[in-house]
Formats: C-alpha cells, structure tokens, sequence
C-alpha cells in the first residue's frame, strides 16, 4: 500500500500538484508449460487534494478537458509473462 501525490512534468515548466493517489498493487508469479507466468493486479484511487475525495471527475489543468470515466481513474491491471532463467543472468 502506498499513497502520494500525482504531480506534472512538462519540460521547462514548474511542477505542479495535481491529485494525491493510492495504490494497492498485488503480484503473483507462477510456474506454466512456457515458463513463468507474471500475474499483477494494481488498484489505484486517485483523491482530491483539499477535500481527499476519491476523484470521480478530473479538470486537467493545462488542456481544461474534465475526464468522468471512472474506469480510467480506478483500476489498471497487468498481465505477461517472463522468462525467470533469463532474468536471473
């Protein structure tokens, strides 16, 4: 579990503080016919920064363009597969 902050970086511009974030992510690894399988689920909330609100729409500051997908704001998930022999050198 981790929580912080969302900030901007356009370069030759200040940094700004856009949201706080937290995140929950979940690993697994497994042994299948090809390898290893990688299996991640990542969980992150994004709030806002005044109220700590979870974010339900966003105004982008520097396009002015309000995004109210929920699905883009609260769950990404990964999924691959890697070569275990490979990566340990």
């Amino acid at each position: 579990w981790r929580t912080g902050t969302v900030r901007s970086f356009i370069p030759g511009h200040k940094s700004r503080l856009l949201m706080r974030v937290h995140n929950l992510k979940c690993t697994r690894c497994y042994k299948d016919a090809a390898g290893y399988g990688f299996l991640e689920r990542e969980c992150l909330i994004f709030s806002d920064l005044a109220t700590g609100e979870p974010l339900t729409e966003w105004c982008n500051p520097f396009t002015e363009r309000t995004v109210k997908d929920k699905q883009k704001f609260f769950y990404q998930h990964c999924r691959d597969h890697i070569d275990a022999q490979r990566a340990r050198g």
